[in-house]
């Protein structure tokens, strides 16, 4: 097993609050450099203190680009549905 696979033992260890691209967050030991495709996202402590972060930081799952072409859609479908009464009527 590498070490990157190796599980970090729950003993108190600090952590770091992580970001990828998409806006998707996770925790990664300070001690550990960061793995690609991920960034520091402000915020030290432990892992309890870390996760209670995300929960607080990370209000919508969905990655970053599903979010971004559902609001690209979301303008279409509201006309969409706007249109679908008037016509319902003729």
């Amino acid at each position: 097993m590498t070490e990157a696979c190796t599980p970090e033992p729950r003993d108190g260890r600090t952590h770091v609050v992580v970001v990828n691209s998409e806006k998707q967050y996770s925790l990664w030991p300070r001690s550990r450099p960061l793995p690609q495709g991920w960034a520091g996202a402000g915020f030290v402590g432990s892992e309890s203190e870390c996760l209670d972060h995300i929960a607080d930081v990370w209000l919508d799952l969905r990655p970053r680009s599903v979010r971004e072409r559902l609001a690209a859609e979301e303008p279409a479908a509201v006309a969409e549905a706007a249109r679908a009464p008037a016509e319902a009527g003729r």
